[in-house]
């Protein structure tokens, strides 16, 4: 069923992208500013506007994300808890339970965490530009799209790697600092 779900998203990830990078959403934001909110140029904005859009690329991305940890079989990680058990490391037992937690969780629940990295970044963007989406181009709207659906797929698979990936940056930022 997840697998089903994960290809059905992917479709739709693929469809929505093509829309948003295709189609100019300017006249149905015109129209529906001019006094005309029908229920056709409301949609057609919805689904093609850049910020729009990209909140729903990332929120399926992050479903595409959370749909594949479910396919998954935990068999390797569980030798790993069970290496970790043996060593008497309980703070890998506990990173790699809580890992395991997040392969097997409920894909509604990746989908949150992909509309939190649009939220974030949004937030962001609204603090270096008062207007992060006023004209944007077709090559924006790519590099946006396809960084924050790769951060959502991956927040949706598992937040636990992005949690090491930042772990490891910072830690080299601190040896860095202590080298100088």
């Amino acid at each position: 069923a997840y697998a089903l779900l994960g290809i059905i998203a992917l479709a739709a990830w693929v469809a929505l992208f093509s829309a948003g990078l295709l189609v100019d959403s300017a006249p149905y934001r015109n129209a529906i500013a001019a006094g005309a909110p029908t229920c056709s140029n409301l949609l057609h904005a919805a689904f093609i506007y850049t910020p729009t859009n990209v909140a729903m690329l990332c929120v399926l991305a992050a479903l595409i994300g959370g749909c594949s940890s479910r396919v998954q079989t935990l068999k390797g990680l569980e030798r790993r808890i069970g290496k970790a058990r043996e060593a008497g490391d309980a703070e890998k037992v506990e990173r790699l339970e809580l890992r395991a937690d997040y392969l097997h969780e409920q894909p509604m629940h990746s989908m949150l965490r992909g509309f939190l990295v649009y939220i974030t970044s949004v937030s962001g963007m609204l603090l270096i530009t008062s207007e992060p989406f006023a004209a944007p181009t077709a090559e924006q709207f790519t590099r946006l799209a396809g960084l924050l659906s790769t951060l959502s797929f991956a927040i949706g698979y598992d937040p636990t790697r992005l949690e090491d990936l930042v772990q490891a940056i910072a830690g080299r930022t601190v040896r860095t600092k202590k080298k100088d």
